[in-house]
C-alpha cells in the first residue's frame, strides 16, 4: 500500500507524540550532511516532516527561508518535488545520494555558515557542530588551504566573506 505525503504526516505527528522528549531532538534531525545536530537555523521538510540545517540547502541565518522545504532524499522520490537547493539534487543525479561530495558539500556549508559567528577555530569546536575526528581533518585542512582560516585557527574575515559567496 502507497502512502501518500498526508498519510506520511499524520504517522510522522503519532510517531512523534509517543517519543519521549530527549529522543525527539535526534529522531526529527534528518539531514543528508549525516549531521544529527539540532541547531536555531533548521529547514522542516513538508513531505517527510524531517529537519535538516539551513546552510546544508545554502540558505544563511537571515536569509528568507522558502515558503514551502522539500529535502533532497524527498525530491527525488517524486515529479514535481523540487528541492530547496537544487544544486543538491544535480550532484545526487551524478555521483548518487551517498555520495562523500553531497556530505561535503553540506558540511562545508554547515562551517562556513557558523564560522561568520566567530573568530576562531579549534578542532573542539568543530566537535560540538557534531563533526567526526576524519571529517575535521579533512574541514581544517580546506579552511586552511583556502586562507579561510590561519594556522593558529584565526579566521580571515574578507576570505570567509569570498568563500560564503562561492558556496551561498
Amino acid at each position: 500500500v502507497e502512502e501518500n505525503d498526508e498519510d506520511v504526516a499524520k504517522k510522522r505527528k503519532v510517531d512523534e507524540e509517543m517519543l519521549v522528549e530527549g529522543e525527539r531532538e535526534s529522531v526529527l534531525v534528518m539531514c543528508s550532511c549525516g549531521g544529527k545536530e539540532r541547531n536555531e537555523q533548521m529547514l522542516l521538510c513538508q513531505h517527510c516532516g524531517h529537519e535538516q540545517h539551513l546552510a546544508c540547502y545554502k540558505l544563511l541565518p537571515g536569509d528568507t527561508s522558502p515558503s514551502v522545504h522539500c529535502c533532497l532524499p524527498c525530491s527525488l522520490q517524486g515529479e514535481g518535488r523540487g528541492c530547496t537547493d537544487p544544486k543538491l539534487g544535480k550532484i545526487a543525479t551524478k555521483k548518487g545520494l551517498d555520495a562523500c561530495v553531497l556530505a561535503n558539500t553540506m558540511v562545508f556549508r554547515r562551517v562556513l555558515a557558523a564560522l561568520g559567528l566567530c573568530n576562531t577555530v579549534s578542532r573542539e569546536w568543530l566537535r560540538e557542530l557534531g563533526l567526526t575526528a576524519s571529517c575535521i581533518d579533512n574541514i581544517v585542512e580546506k579552511l586552511v588551504q583556502g586562507g579561510i582560516v590561519q594556522e593558529e585557527g584565526q579566521v580571515d574575515g574578507n576570505v570567509l566573506e569570498e568563500a560564503v559567496q562561492k558556496y551561498f
